[in-house]
């Protein structure tokens, strides 16, 4: 036996020689088990809902840690309706696990705000023209920050101060506020 026969023998031998081995999943068995684990494990669940005349907002999102704020685990915001209806919110544009809140409703439960993108605009919508609206109809206001140099900025921390009036941060990496008054 040469020398080279000798030390694949070697090999051969230490790593089990192919002998009882077990034949690995296929490919597709183990993006299978992979996926289903990772839908397992960030199941929806209902976080958060707000209740108003006709109509509740339900919040869907995955379960955060019990130190972390329920909003950050949002991922979808679904309007059901008293006849049984439901509508899922699409916003106009993409918006992060940052940027939800839950306190939409107008301190006299007659409108919702509801940010469309992370960099603006706000929509605010009548309560009772909701299901309008999320059928494709134009919200009663629009309203964000448009900077005049063109660059878009970060709209966050909308809140009601009143029933008809909104205060709210935009900035790139300094917030300023703003404060929107429905006339």
């Amino acid at each position: 036996m040469s020398r080279l026969q000798f030390f694949g023998l070697a090999i051969l031998v230490s790593c089990g020689g192919g002998l009882d081995q077990k034949v690995p999943p296929a490919a597709s068995t183990a993006s299978v088990q992979s996926a289903d684990a990772t839908v397992s494990a960030e199941e929806e669940v209902l976080l958060h809902e707000v209740q108003m005349e006709g109509v509740r907002a339900q919040f869907w999102g995955v379960t955060v840690p019990q130190d972390v704020s329920k909003r950050f685990g949002v991922r979808g915001l679904r309007f059901v309706f008293e006849d049984g209806n439901s509508i899922n919110f699409t916003p106009r544009g993409q918006l992060f696990f940052t940027d939800w809140r839950f306190d939409i409703l107008s301190p006299d439960g007659q409108h919702l705000l509801l940010l469309q993108d992370r960099y603006g605009p706000y929509h605010v919508v009548r309560t009772d023209g909701l299901a309008a609206y999320l059928g494709g109809g134009d919200p009663g206001w629009s309203f964000g920050y448009e900077n005049p140099e063109g660059s878009a900025w970060v709209h966050e921390a909308a809140q009601w101060s009143s029933a008809t009036e909104i205060l709210y941060s935009a900035g790139l990496s300094d917030m300023f506020p703003f404060r929107f008054a429905l006339e």
